[in-house]
């Protein structure tokens, strides 16, 4: 519509034609109904296509009109921009025809749209009326299911009354006194028989397969060594007195140490060597025990780490092995005189906590300088051919008796060495223990 407005207007300002006079306007209007028709056909489900043929051969035949009426108009001269008068009527025509189509086709689907719009407002109240009546349908006929499977269940008890009222007793049961004899007793005492057995047998073949160390005859078994002491694997329960089992243990490996070494023999000190197969062994609890033991009792004793870490926080003395220099020596000994005289003259004890075995032995004279040696076992693990290997080596390193050590091992594990284990009983279990187990097994 701009378009047509902008050539309209410079063609009557600069040609003075007028394409708003009579003629022109009649035949735009006939074009107008014409198109507005052609899309009212287009729009309409199965549109009368003869009628279509008409409209459009009249729609060609008023263009043709429009044109020849226009041809009349050119005048062929030239403004002064250049632009001929027959480009700009052309043009004009050209959009008078797609602008006069495309206005109709406007119209018309305004039309149509107007027409849906009334249809909408009339039939979008109509979907939810129809849902409400849906549900109520659907209600009334569960209802009417319910009341009617009901009723079938109350005629289906009617019949059944109705057949158990003629029914007459023909063998009337003879209920006896007393009750038939049952086998209750001895099920029971089989029962709980074979339960005893399997329980038995269970716990027979679970110590069977476990290969685990555990306690101190086994270790004597696979070390042919007899075992120094058992310290225990102190756990978070209050059943077990973990302080007097510790005390125990400790106190009875100190009594050991202090009878084959007497304090002050010679005014030099009595080594005892700490050394395991494997790491994590629990070479520094042991000599913590040791070294707390010996203290209270007013011995002077020391450790002799090759860490710092192990020593750091326990409070006790300690001397940190320089490797090189101990390599040069041929003894712990002769370390302490060279290196440390003033606490070699003291005597006491040193505590030497070596390495694992596993890690390789450098220098075998120490091992053979050392007064009492203790092979740190972990009861938790198994003893395998590594073990028998490194355990022969040591034999033959070290020309004096090996004592083994058994770490970490289950209290109820330990009582074939320290005796009774401090532990809650009930009044039951004292009993058994005390008034029939050890009077009579």
């Amino acid at each position: 519509r701009a378009v047509l407005e902008a050539l309209e207007e410079e063609t009557e300002n600069r040609f003075d034609i007028n394409l708003r006079n009579q003629a022109v306007l009649s035949l735009r209007e006939e074009l107008i109904e014409v198109n507005e028709q052609i899309a009212a056909l287009e729009l309409e489900e199965g549109p009368n296509l003869e009628r279509r043929e008409a409209l459009v051969a009249r729609r060609i035949m008023l263009e043709n009109k429009l044109e020849d009426r226009i041809d009349s108009l050119y005048v062929y001269e030239r403004n002064s921009e250049g632009i001929e008068i027959e480009r700009l009527l052309e043009d004009w025509l050209k959009t008078v025809i797609e602008y006069e189509s495309a206005g109709a086709r406007l119209r018309a689907m305004e039309e149509k749209q107007r027409d849906f719009m009334k249809e909408y407002r009339r039939f979008a109240p109509l979907g939810a009326t129809l849902k409400r009546i849906e549900r109520k349908i659907a209600v009334n006929e569960e209802a009417y299911l319910e009341i009617l499977h009901h009723l079938g269940l109350a005629r289906l008890k009617q019949q059944n009354a109705d057949m158990m009222a003629d029914m007459k007793v023909l063998d009337p049961p003879q209920i006896p006194i007393e009750r038939s004899p049952t086998k209750r007793k001895i099920l029971v005492v089989v029962i709980t028989l074979f339960g005893g057995i399997f329980t038995v047998l269970a716990i027979f073949v679970l110590e069977l397969l476990d290969r685990r160390i555990k306690n101190t005859t086994k270790l004597t078994q696979l070390t042919k060594l007899e075992a120094a002491v058992v310290f225990a694997r102190e756990q978070a329960t209050p059943k077990f007195d973990f302080e007097k089992l510790r005390y125990r243990s400790s106190r009875y490996m100190v009594d050991n140490i202090t009878g084959a070494l007497p304090p002050y023999q010679h005014f030099r000190p009595g080594i005892i060597l700490l050394l395991s197969h494997w790491d994590e062994e629990g070479k520094s609890y042991v000599r913590r025990q040791i070294m707390e033991q010996l203290t209270d009792n007013g011995h002077f004793c020391y450790s002799m780490v090759y860490n710092l870490e192990d020593v750091a926080d326990e409070g006790y003395p300690y001397l940190i092995l320089n490797p090189r220099s101990l390599n040069d020596c041929k003894s712990y000994e002769e370390y302490l005189r060279i290196h440390h005289p003033a606490v070699y003259q003291k005597g006491g004890y040193a505590l030497v906590e070596i390495p694992s075995v596993s890690d390789g032995i450098t220098n075998t004279a120490l091992l053979q300088s050392a007064d009492l040696v203790y092979l740190i076992v972990d009861a938790t693990r198994t003893w395998n051919q590594a073990d028998k290997t490194y355990l022969h080596k040591l034999n033959q390193v070290i020309d004096k008796k090996l004592y083994p050590v058994l770490n970490k091992a289950h209290p109820d594990n330990m009582e074939d060495f320290i005796g009774e284990i401090p532990k809650r009983r009930n009044g039951i279990v004292r009993f058994v223990k005390h008034r029939l187990l050890k009077r009579y097994v």
